[in-house]
């Protein structure tokens, strides 16, 4: 009965943990990585496959809840796209992302069941397909609840050609997700194995204790990266802009005078 007290009291602290880093990611827009001044990248599914690899299938339905309503609400408050008003819908908003903490987590769970597989490699297959599912099943939706607007906005393309046209992209995502899962869970199990004395006193008499802290660990390793990352991406992205910016008012700078010379000619 303790230990399943303990799973349970686990489970919850882990989906309020990651739930609270998705709206978090949201709020502050770290959830979108720059890459260039036109293209950014979303790793706020990356907390649904955390929760689903670390607290189990309803911990992963829960923060991928979470992050379905965040969408809901934006896509109310904030449309900003053809598709964007599309999201107000829970069919394509919320489901599909609460289907990631159910692919991640069973994905994780399957390759468990072979001989000495390696939990950062488990992991990393899980996040990887995890992030693919949030873009097949949003799109879709999309296709199936508003067919004439998704090919509108793909330029006629059917579901597969929408899904290849959005292949760099959506694989960039699972690649971001793959290398944060990784460096979370790696972290998680050094951490592990590398237990200080106050950590080792604080197994022994509260392990749920211990494990909601390396959750929270895991979490602040997860938020410093992602900072990290967004913010040098910006940099780059703005500095980049800048130039182009730059370059373009040289360029009709010196168009100018050119026709100003043979005008004065």
């Amino acid at each position: 009965m303790k230990t399943k007290e303990n799973s349970t009291v686990f489970q919850i602290a882990i989906t309020a943990g990651f739930a609270s880093l998705t709206l978090f990611l949201g709020i502050t827009h770290l959830g979108l990585i720059p890459l260039s001044p036109i293209v950014s990248l979303t790793i706020m599914h990356t907390p649904v496959i955390l929760a689903a690899i670390m607290g189990g299938l309803w911990s992963g339905i829960g923060v991928g809840f979470v992050f379905g309503i965040y969408s809901l609400i934006q896509a109310a408050i904030h449309p900003s796209g053809m598709l964007d008003p599309l999201f107000v819908n829970p069919l394509v908003s919320v489901l599909p992302r609460m289907l990631i903490g159910v692919a991640a987590w069973g994905i994780h769970r399957l390759l468990k069941m072979i001989p000495k597989m390696p939990r950062v490699l488990s992991s990393s297959i899980a996040a990887f397909f995890g992030s693919l599912t949030n873009t097949i099943f949003v799109i879709g939706a999309i296709y199936l609840l508003y067919s004439d607007t998704a090919h509108t906005a793909f330029g006629g393309a059917g579901y597969i050609a929408g899904l290849i046209l959005l292949g760099p992209s959506v694989l960039m995502e699972a690649v971001a997700a793959v290398i944060i899962t990784a460096l979370v869970i790696s972290a998680i199990y050094f951490s592990g194995n590398r237990k200080s004395k106050l950590m080792k006193e604080a197994e022994g008499k509260d392990p749920v204790k211990t494990q909601v802290i390396t959750g929270i660990i895991g979490a602040v390793i997860i938020i410093a990266g992602i900072s990290f990352i967004a913010i040098t991406n910006a940099n780059i992205s703005k500095k980049a802009q800048m130039a182009q910016q730059a370059a373009v008012e040289s360029t009709d700078a010196g168009e100018f005078s050119e026709v100003v010379e043979e005008t004065a000619e």
